[in-house]
């Protein structure tokens, strides 16, 4: 289990990583065509943070991890 919800954090803090660099190329973007619209940093990086609670962190772990069985055999974590 414990191993489940390391490997979904991972895919987690890339996500958000990913996230914040999309909104930097975004906000980028816009200043150059209409400089007063921009996404803000709260909100990039709230995104998807409910992810991270304890209501959904565990179900989406295992959902990915039902889609990934083949990956858990191969590097023999779980």
């Amino acid at each position: 289990m414990v191993c489940v919800a390391a490997r979904y954090l991972g895919v987690v803090a890339v996500h958000k990583w990913a996230i914040v660099v999309a909104g930097r190329e975004v906000n980028r973007v816009l200043a150059a065509s209409v400089p007063r619209l921009r996404v803000s940093w709260q909100r990039l990086v709230a995104h998807d943070l409910s992810k991270l609670s304890r209501a959904e962190l565990m179900p989406y772990a295992w959902h990915f991890a039902d889609r990934a069985r083949d990956v858990t055999r191969r590097t023999g974590c779980g």
